[in-house]
């Protein structure tokens, strides 16, 4: 086992050690801060118990993961391709532009109260405002990934008689893509955050639901479940992501 592997799996266990041992001694007040055995406590109690918050703990993640999953999903597949159209075409981009510069400056949280009047409080309303959050990373970081590409590769498939839309195919997009990674990964990230903002303003179920709720109720324990959970899970998805990355920007290379 590499050294680093090694690090890697120890750094934590010696984390949660200490952070156990300080619990034990009563060094830290569980009332503030539970140690790990507190939240093994609280999360095998939570994964059969709808109290104090009316869901599961199984309930609050599914509605959270779908909510931002559903949210993200369709602002990428709406973004990344207009973002490479607008650094691809000048004449989209300087039609789409002066909306998307206006769209773009409104901060998420102002669409809460839109949503709820459009579509009540549920689903729907905290998915479009995943959607606005994420919609933006994910075209900026398209069209710059165009517009980054090196003229020289255009140069040389124009030479070897390549049309402009099997440019944009083998040469703009493959090129584009390490930078439109990065955007659907800040997308999702953003859309996490934004999630959060909506469930603890809007929402009767969540992850984020349930944090707020705990904090109203003092129970710290609940509080650092969730924040764990959310941690966990954006980390994990981030992991995949960045696979699905690996394997495009491999396989193009490769082609």
């Amino acid at each position: 086992m590499k050294k680093t592997t090694l690090l890697t799996i120890l750094s934590p266990i010696l984390f949660l050690f200490i952070w156990q041992l300080l619990r034990w001694f009563n060094i830290i007040n569980p009332y503030y801060i539970p140690g790990p055995s507190d939240l093994i406590h609280t999360f095998i109690f939570k994964l059969f118990s709808t109290k104090p918050d009316g869901s599961t703990l199984l309930q609050h993640t599914f509605s959270s993961l779908m909510t931002s999953l559903t949210g993200f999903l369709l602002a990428v597949g709406v973004g990344v391709p207009l973002g490479l159209f607008m650094g691809w075409k000048k004449t989209i981009d300087k039609a789409v532009r002066p909306i998307f510069d206006v769209f773009r400056q409104i901060p998420s949280p102002s669409w809460i109260p839109f949503s709820i009047l459009w579509f009540g409080i549920g689903v729907f309303q905290r998915g479009f405002i995943v959607w606005q959050s994420a919609f933006v990373p994910a075209v900026i970081n398209s069209y710059y990934g165009i517009r980054n590409v090196d003229e020289v590769y255009v140069n040389v498939a124009r030479v070897f008689g390549f049309s402009e839309n099997e440019i944009f195919r083998k040469v703009y997009v493959p090129a584009s893509l390490p930078q439109v990674f990065t955007g659907v990964v800040t997308a999702y990230g953003i859309s996490w955050f934004v999630l959060a903002a909506a469930e603890m303003l809007a929402a009767t179920d969540g992850l984020a639901y349930m944090i707020w709720t705990a904090s109203r109720l003092g129970r710290s324990d609940l509080i650092v479940l969730g924040m764990l959970l959310i941690g966990f899970i954006g980390a994990g998805l981030t992991t995949v992501i960045r696979r699905v990355e690996r394997y495009f920007t491999k396989y193009e290379t490769v082609r």
